[in-house]
Formats: C-alpha cells, structure tokens, sequence
C-alpha cells in the first residue's frame, strides 16, 4: 500500500529525494537561502513588520482549517 501511495504522488514530490543523500543536496538551496536570513541585519522596524506579517500568516492559515484542527491557536 505505501509503494502505491508513493507512486501516486511521485509526480507532486519533485522535491523528494529518493535516499537521504540525494535529498541533503535537494536541500542545499533552501538552506543556503535560510543562512542568508539569519545572518541579514535588519532594523527593529523591518523586524516588527515581520512579526505583523507572521500572526497575520497565522490567522489565515487557522481561519481555513476546521475547529480542533488549527495550527496557531
């Protein structure tokens, strides 16, 4: 069953790598991307705009999945 599983959804799995090796160099990009973030310096009011945009993400995010069932609150 998980074979099949596996297969059905391998057309929407690009970014899956089929051992642990493969899927390490797959990551490469989106990690590098992510020590770019954090080491960026950015201004408290660039910081609180962030944070805004975050809990706004996550009022939207809850507002389309069901009671019991949210992420954030």
């Amino acid at each position: 069953m998980a074979n099949n599983t596996q297969s059905h959804f391998a057309p929407y799995l690009r970014h899956r790598g089929n051992t642990v090796e493969e899927q390490i160099k797959l990551n490469q990009p989106a990690l590098e991307w992510l020590r770019k973030r954090l080491e960026e310096e950015i201004t408290q009011e660039e910081a609180k705009i962030r944070q805004e945009d975050l809990e706004k993400f996550k009022q939207i995010l809850d507002s389309f999945r069901p009671e019991g069932s949210k992420l954030y609150s």
